[in-house]
């Protein structure tokens, strides 16, 4: 199975000039209103939008670097750039504990200089309360730093999600790709959250999702199934077809693979709530933000 590397790179609230940047390369047919059969178009159209000051993730010109961080509009220095491979960051965070590990900077001294503060990049996590280096195993004490990115591994699969420091860091281009077989997505404003994008369940023709939290039902039984998204149709349609999904609810159900076949005779009113546990400290790390796999619903019967 391919290794699938989602990368956030914005805070997740959209807004409408977010919303048509990004509607302007997919095609809707508006009379389905909300639709999961939107589909890109061949002829894409890269805008160039406001670039500031802030380092910028983009390709990389040398072979072993899949992407790299640099200045925008400068040209290409080693000695200036933080290199990314995804391979890399695989190896990495398959050995870590707790599935979580970050990329910083050290800042030493009074008037650091930039070539020396890209040197000290490096992977780093907590270690029974230490500060570890996972590149030359040795300790920090009270660092002062820049985070670049923080990454998480779940368990069971292998999906790494990337958030991107949006102080530090700005997507400027398409870098959606697939890198030596590690299948590369941005998570942008417009897509909002994993939560959002990946898992959020598809109901049956005779549910209506009614706000966040409610679904309205018609008929003695109806289905719910989480990662059927436009997204994973379109890019991971079999990527999560093993993943073990937990189930709460005070109706009867039934299971076919990730599809909840739920039975509403003699309910008139119930909840359901369904999750993906990955198994790591992004279940509750990420929780105030919803990027988590979770929802849950208030699910009223209508005779």
């Amino acid at each position: 199975m391919k290794r699938v590397f989602l990368l956030q790179t914005d805070i997740g609230t959209p807004d409408p000039w977010d919303d048509s940047i990004n509607m302007a390369n997919i095609n809707i047919n508006p009379g389905l209103g909300f639709s999961n059969n939107v589909t890109a178009y061949e002829n894409y159209i890269s805008f160039f939008q406001k670039v500031d000051n802030r380092f910028a993730i983009t390709g990389a010109i040398y072979p072993e670097h899949h992407l790299i961080l640099k200045r925008p509009f400068s040209v290409h220095d080693r000695d200036t750039e933080v290199p990314l491979n995804f391979d890399t960051i695989a190896e990495i965070m398959d050995k870590t504990r707790d599935n979580i590990a970050m990329l910083g900077a050290l800042l030493s001294g009074d008037t650091p200089k930039q070539k020396d503060i890209i040197s000290s990049t490096s992977w780093y996590q907590r270690i029974e309360g230490k500060i570890v280096d996972l590149i030359s195993g040795g300790t920090v004490e009270n660092p002062k730093m820049i985070p670049w990115l923080f990454c998480y591994k779940a368990n069971d699969l292998p999906l790494y999600y990337i958030i991107l420091n949006p102080h530090s860091v700005q997507c400027v281009e398409n870098i959606q790709s697939e890198y030596n077989g590690n299948c590369v997505y941005t998570i942008s404003n417009h897509l909002k959250n994993l939560n959002e994008t990946v898992f959020k369940p598809r109901v049956s023709k005779n549910a209506r999702v009614i706000g966040e939290n409610n679904i309205m039902v018609r008929g003695e039984e109806f289905t719910i199934e989480p990662f059927k998204t436009w997204f994973v149709t379109k890019h991971l349609s079999e990527f999560f077809k093993d993943a073990k999904i937990k189930i709460d609810t005070n109706f009867e159900y039934r299971m076919e693979g990730n599809k909840v076949i739920v039975n509403t005779l003699n309910i008139q009113r119930g909840y359901i709530g369904i999750r993906w546990n990955t198994g790591t400290v992004m279940d509750m790390a990420l929780t105030a933000s919803k990027n988590r796999f979770f929802c849950e619903y208030i699910v009223d019967v209508i005779k």
